[in-house]
């Protein structure tokens, strides 16, 4: 792969919890971003760390537990922030801009974020090199299920609800040279991660064009699936089976959050219920897991 080029990034945005949502940023890209960034920074004991934004609603308001994050979604001339609102009547949900889970999860510390900063970084297909693979195909689901969904509980929007889309899949082989820094190692549920869920970075990272990703492999068969971080937890009733690794990063660590052993539902990997019609259940709680930090901002 080739260098990857600046991206376009806007300013810094203060959100919170039952502001106006969605916020609408415009971008100058004159065209469909290839990749869009939403950059979610809290300041956690004076200390400031980036999670990602969420590209969907995973969570409705409806449970009396914490929900949220930052979701977006983007076309050719601006991109959408989405917030949790809370409904005066019914759902009952407590709306976060960033929430790990509570004692769900164990990491370095508990986050529950009302407020925050956001920014967007968002790069043309053409500030990247030509994609290893690419495939465009149609997607249709069940009625009364979504692809992706942005309502109840995330402010008076309620027409991105579609059922009926149009994927786009690139992947691109990065090699080592474009990594600059680097960090994978074993893990099973309830083993230790060092210093309590705090990666420390090689080399500090720029925050304006590095692209920081954080990939679960399934260890427990060869070639096993690879998932990414998310950037907060969104979780069903008491008993239900949730699943996933949370992070966030700052210039200098890697901070992340894995299901707590108090909690037998929770799963490192976790597909199931209405996910893929039964035909790929997985609960995995034996991974790999690697820290990536992507080099990016190249001009020319």
């Amino acid at each position: 792969m080739n260098n990857i080029r600046k991206p376009f990034i806007s300013d810094w945005y203060t959100l919170a919890v039952n502001d106006a949502s969605p916020l609408g940023i415009p971008h100058s890209l004159n065209e469909l971003p290839a990749k869009v960034d939403v950059q979610v920074k809290i300041l956690q004991s004076g200390k400031e760390y980036i999670f990602p934004g969420l590209g969907s609603v995973p969570k409705d308001d409806d449970i009396p537990t914490e929900y949220g994050g930052v979701a977006y979604a983007y076309n050719s001339s601006h991109i959408l922030l989405f917030v949790p609102v809370i409904k005066t009547s019914g759902g009952g949900g407590i709306g976060r801009v960033l929430t790990t889970g509570g004692s769900s999860y164990t990491g370095p510390f508990i986050g529950s974020s009302k407020t925050c900063k956001v920014r967007i970084r968002a790069w043309k297909l053409s500030d990247w090199p030509k994609p290893d693979f690419n495939l465009t195909s149609g997607l249709t689901i069940s009625k009364d299920d979504y692809v992706t969904c942005y309502r109840d509980g995330w402010g008076a929007f309620d027409y991105i609800v579609p059922d009926n889309v149009e994927v786009i899949i690139r992947a691109w082989i990065i090699s080592s040279s474009e990594i600059t820094n680097m960090n994978t190692f074993a893990y099973a549920k309830g083993g230790n991660i060092s210093r309590g869920g705090v990666i420390p970075m090689t080399n500090a990272i720029n925050l304006d064009f590095h692209i920081v990703n954080v990939e679960i492999r399934d260890a427990t068969v060869s070639r096993g699936k690879v998932f990414y971080g998310a950037g907060s937890a969104n979780l069903g009733n008491s008993g239900e089976p949730f699943g996933g690794v949370l992070f966030g990063y700052s210039q200098t660590e890697t901070v992340l959050w894995t299901p707590s052993t108090s909690v037998s539902w929770g799963n490192l990997i976790y597909i199931g219920g209405l996910w893929g019609d039964g035909t790929e259940n997985m609960q995995i709680n034996n991974v790999q897991i690697s820290v990536k930090v992507i080099k990016a901002g190249f001009t020319g």
